[in-house]
């Protein structure tokens, strides 16, 4: 093994074991992280598939719920939409934006 190797392979493994260790909580986090940029960018196949993980990681969270009806909203999917705001509700009675969406759904 050269010097260089001997110093990068450590550092590198190091970096990569750190990053490994996040918790399921922060894994969530970052798919909906990357499902709100995808959403800005009107890509709504890939922002569902990140909130999709996101929602596999934990199921009862209801952000990511709130994401999934956005999306179902925009992609004209309005039976999937009224009933993730459902499951938003579920978890918060009082969440204004899911009765809002529902309440849209419902007039439209």
């Amino acid at each position: 093994m050269n010097k260089f190797t001997q110093i990068t392979l450590p550092i590198v493994l190091s970096a990569s074991l750190l990053t490994a260790c996040g918790g399921p909580e922060d894994r969530a986090a970052a798919y909906l992280e990357k499902s709100e940029d995808f959403i800005a960018e009107k890509n709504y196949i890939k922002a569902r598939l990140e909130v999709q993980n996101a929602l596999q990681i934990k199921e009862e969270n209801p952000y990511a719920w709130l994401l999934m009806a956005k999306i179902q909203e925009k992609t004209q999917d309005y039976q999937g939409a009224f009933g993730s705001y459902g499951r938003v509700l579920s978890m918060d009675a009082n969440h204004v934006e899911a009765r809002v969406g529902r309440g849209r759904i419902l007039l439209a």
